[in-house]
């Protein structure tokens, strides 16, 4: 596949599909946060393991998809990665190429860690067994809300894609919904009970 070769209609396709997943993305890690983060209620069972199992493999799949919308825009000979390098690949006015090799280098350092210390290859996407032997402590962590700047810097990377597309949209990949967070406690707590 050849980027010149895309149409401004698989373009569109590729911006919505993308804009699609970093939401499916943002919204996990907002489920996450509230189910297990925020609520007080998974306190007060300690040793309930479903619960530790829930939140481990929801944040298992966020930091793999973190990586994805990260990856490199090839692989193999002719393969793409619909990532943010991918988008890169595109021909943009000079500004806004500018400002999203800015973000994309921005995304990719909240992900990129030494070699050896990537939990991506070490723990998500391979079980390696030397790492699994030696490490004492976790990969891949970052500091608290390092994980929000990382999820407005795609956001904003969106908006300038679409805005130098000329396309209308007019929700965007922070959008909240906590309410459906909330009802789902509710329901979970009604079903416990």
């Amino acid at each position: 596949m050849k980027i010149e070769n895309l149409t401004a209609d698989q373009k569109s396709k590729c911006y919505i599909e993308f804009k699609t997943r970093c939401y499916y993305v943002y919204r996990t890690y907002q489920i996450n946060r509230v189910l297990f983060e925020e609520n007080e209620n998974t306190e007060k069972y300690p040793d309930l393991d479903c619960l530790k199992f829930i939140n481990n493999a929801l944040i298992d799949h966020i930091l793999l998809q973190l990586h994805i919308i990260t990856d490199k825009a090839n692989f193999g000979k002719s393969n793409k990665n619909l990532s943010v390098f991918f988008f890169l690949e595109w021909n943009w006015e000079i500004d806004v190429k500018r400002k999203l090799s800015e973000l994309a280098q921005n995304l990719k350092k909240f992900v990129t860690f030494k070699h050896n210390k990537n939990p991506r290859h070490k723990l998500l996407a391979h079980w390696d067994v030397e790492t699994i032997l030696m490490e004492a402590e976790p990969l891949g962590s970052f500091r608290i809300g390092e994980e929000i700047d990382f999820f407005k810097n795609l956001n904003q990377f969106i908006q300038i894609m679409q805005e130098a597309m000329g396309l209308q949209d007019s929700w965007d990949i922070l959008t909240e919904k906590k309410a459906d967070e909330i009802k789902l406690q509710e329901i979970l707590k009604y079903k416990a009970n």
